[in-house]
């Protein structure tokens, strides 16, 4: 992450996990910060807007906030931002939850969204970091 910081003048941890459901009506993608502690607000938000197009309810720090991956690796005074995604197994697995299900092909293309929204939230700080 250093190494990757230096060279673009930022580095972005996405720490990707599968979680379960969550209650009825519940958020399908948690995204986690460390209560701001681990990343700049302006990556939760764009994360947040993604979601959010593709129709998905998402959540923010609850009830997954990271954990130790966040707490290791981020630094955002230092450009070094981590953020935790958890996104729902039954979007992209089958009814017994051990084959790709339907929804698979549309977890991808959401998580490709995701990658590609704090990719072009950071490039602006490595653009002018050189």
């Amino acid at each position: 992450l250093a190494a990757a910081r230096d060279r673009f003048g930022v580095a972005v941890l996405l720490d990707v996990h599968s979680m379960p459901p969550l209650a009825t009506g519940g958020a399908r993608v948690v995204i986690g910060d460390r209560f701001g502690r681990s990343a700049a607000a302006r990556f939760i938000g764009r994360i947040e807007g993604v979601t959010h197009a593709a129709g998905v309810r998402s959540a923010v720090n609850t009830p997954y906030a990271g954990g130790h991956v966040l707490d290791r690796h981020a630094d955002p005074a230092a450009h070094i931002h981590a953020i935790q995604v958890e996104i729902d197994r039954t979007l992209y697995l089958d009814r017994r939850r051990d084959q790709p299900g339907p929804g698979f092909d549309a977890a991808a293309a959401l998580l490709r969204r995701i990658i590609d929204a704090v990719a072009d939230e950071a490039l602006p700080l490595a653009a002018a970091a050189q």
